[in-house]
C-alpha cells in the first residue's frame, strides 16, 4: 500500500507541548505525507468544523494529541482562552468511515461510546494519562495519584512519546495494518512494564508501575 497520509489535530496547551517530538519523528522518519492542524484561536476552531470533511482525504489517518475525557475532546487552552469541549459525541461524525488516533486521556471511553455510532472505520483510544503536574494537584481520581512523584509524571511522558512514535513509524515503514499499530502500542507498553518491574523486584505495585499497567490494559481498538 502507499504511505499513508496523516492529519494531526493538535489543540494548542503548554501542557501538550511535549506531544510535538511524535509529530517531528514521524516527518523526519517516514515518507507520509503529513498536515498538521495546530488550532490555537476561536476562529481557528470553527474554522476547523467547517472544513475538517472535505480537507482530510478518506484515506487520511487523523491523529488528535490534547486534552480529553469520555465525552469529548478538548480544544486549545492557552494563557488567551479555554476552549473546553472541542469535538464531542456529535462532532465526532466528522471522521466517519475514516480511521483515528485520540491520543487522550479516556479516549478509550470516548470511543467506546461514540466511535461506531458516529461511523468511525477505526479507532485507537487511551485510558487516563498521568502526564502533567496539575494531574497531582487536582486529580479526577486522587487513588490513583497516590504516590506519583514529578520524577514519574517526566518518566510517563518520555515513555508515552517513544511508544507512540516508534509505533506510527513501523506502521508505516512496515506497511502494518491498522490493528497492528494498535498491537504495536499495546506490546511496547507491555515491554515497558515488564522492564520496570526486572529492574524494581519484590517493591510490590509500585505507582509508576501502575501509571504502565493502566497503559498497557487501557488502550484500546474499535473496528476493522
Amino acid at each position: 500500500m502507499d504511505n499513508p497520509s496523516f492529519h494531526i489535530i493538535f489543540p494548542k496547551d503548554e501542557t501538550t507541548d511535549f506531544l510535538q517530538e511524535i509529530i517531528d519523528h514521524i516527518v523526519d522518519n517516514t515518507d507520509a505525507d503529513v498536515v498538521v492542524h495546530r488550532i490555537e484561536t476561536i476562529n481557528q476552531h470553527v474554522d476547523f468544523f467547517a472544513s475538517a470533511q472535505m480537507m482530510i482525504p478518506a484515506d487520511a489517518i487523523v491523529l488528535f494529541m490534547g486534552h480529553g475525557m469520555s465525552s469529548a475532546l478538548s480544544g486549545a487552552h492557552t494563557s488567551e482562552f479555554a476552549y473546553g469541549p472541542f469535538i464531542s459525541d456529535n462532532q465526532l461524525s466528522l471522521f466517519k468511515e475514516r480511521k483515528v488516533i485520540l491520543l487522550t486521556c479516556r479516549s478509550n471511553e470516548f470511543l467506546s461510546n461514540y466511535g461506531l455510532p458516529c461511523g468511525l472505520k477505526a479507532g485507537i483510544g487511551f485510558p487516563n494519562l498521568i502526564t502533567d503536574d496539575y494531574e497531582l494537584i487536582r486529580p479526577d481520581e486522587p487513588e490513583r495519584v497516590n504516590g506519583v512523584t514529578n520524577q514519574n509524571v517526566q518518566d510517563f511522558r518520555r515513555c508515552l512519546v517513544d511508544i507512540i512514535k516508534f509505533s506510527i513509524e513501523d506502521y508505516i515503514n512496515l506497511k502494518l495494518s491498522f490493528y497492528q499499530l494498535y498491537k504495536r502500542i499495546q506490546i511496547r507498553a507491555q515491554r515497558q512494564l515488564i522492564q520496570y518491574y526486572n529492574t524494581n523486584q519484590n517493591q510490590g505495585k509500585l505507582p509508576y508501575g501502575k501509571m504502565l499497567y493502566d497503559l498497557n490494559h487501557g488502550v484500546q481498538f474499535i473496528g476493522n
